[in-house]
């Protein structure tokens, strides 16, 4: 997110967006990129179901846990993270993206809420 949440990134998306997101050797480039992703989140999922990591039904594919998880993020980047988002609604795409990551943590994994600290809450 704070990648995306570049002036340059977020400009580039709005010129994306006009052009049409997938259009032309960009778009293409763009379609790989996504799908290098799934594949290679889809490894890890499946290697984490392995381990008794996953909670998720065995009829979900790690494919598909890579896809629930990447694709809202990619959505609220769409909506939040343009060249002409103003701060607020940069804030509430990030905000958006944390409530995302804990529901899918939940979800999957069964892990609690991320929160700053956490971990050192944990030690303490």
């Amino acid at each position: 997110m704070a990648a995306w949440d570049q002036p340059r990134a977020r400009q580039a998306l709005s010129l994306r967006l006009r052009e049409g997101l997938t259009a032309g050797p960009a778009g293409a480039e763009l379609l790989d990129a996504i799908e290098q992703t799934l594949v290679q989140l889809g490894e890890l999922f499946a290697d984490w179901r392995q381990q008794g990591l996953v909670r998720a039904p065995a009829h979900i594919s790690p494919r598909q846990l890579a896809w629930e998880l990447f694709a809202p993020v990619a959505y609220i980047r769409l909506l939040h993270l343009h060249g002409s988002a103003t701060p607020a609604l940069r804030d509430t795409g990030r905000r958006l993206v944390e409530q995302h990551l804990d529901f899918f943590l939940a979800a999957v994994f069964g892990t609690g809420p991320r929160r700053p600290g956490r971990q050192q809450a944990r030690k303490e």
